[in-house]
């Protein structure tokens, strides 16, 4: 399996054709050291994020970035 994986804006998307019908299950690894050395985020010091698998109910899960 050869993902597309694509960003616009705010979202990142990955596609991809199955060679068989079944389930698949994809990890994504988003590292927050690249964001070292960045401006901080403006007016507060916490950017949220949401991750979801669309048409699948219930998926989304978030996490907070806190300025140290």
């Amino acid at each position: 399996v050869h993902p597309t994986i694509t960003q616009s804006g705010g979202t990142v998307s990955v596609t991809f054709n199955a060679p068989t019908a079944g389930t698949y299950i994809i990890s994504i690894k988003f590292d927050s050291q690249s964001l070292v050395g960045k401006p901080a985020p403006s007016p507060t010091t916490t950017v949220h994020y949401d991750f979801r698998t669309i048409g699948v109910p219930g998926s989304t899960s978030g996490l907070d970035l806190i300025k140290k």
